[in-house]
């Protein structure tokens, strides 16, 4: 299992960055605490539009107005709360990872 490392700072909120390669994220589980900033990146040469399944197994779309994530595009979405969410592709239903959400991520 490989985790992602890639965070940054933006005030006092943690950004994780999420590649999105050809056909798959760069990692299988991402970790990340309540509050912070998980920033999906396509860098892939074909679009993608990528939600999250909570949980309880609400989906969620992360950008209401921009349902396909063309090459280069990034979106955003802040975790609410903690649990192990789900990032899944629309358009390629074989595009998943996990999304690991605790109070502390040492």
């Amino acid at each position: 299992m490989q985790l992602h490392a890639e965070i940054q700072k933006e005030a006092d909120t943690k950004i994780h960055k999420v590649y999105l390669l050809h056909h798959d994220f760069e990692f299988d589980v991402y970790k990340a605490s309540p509050g912070d900033i998980i920033e999906i990146i396509n860098q892939s040469d074909i679009s993608h539009s990528v939600y999250i399944e909570t949980p309880d197994e609400t989906i969620i779309n992360i950008d209401e107005k921009l349902y396909v994530q063309t090459p280069g595009v990034s979106v955003r979405w802040k975790v609410p709360e903690s649990g192990e969410f789900t990032l899944r592709c629309w358009i390629h239903p074989v595009i998943h990872a996990k999304l690991l959400i605790s109070e502390s991520i040492d």
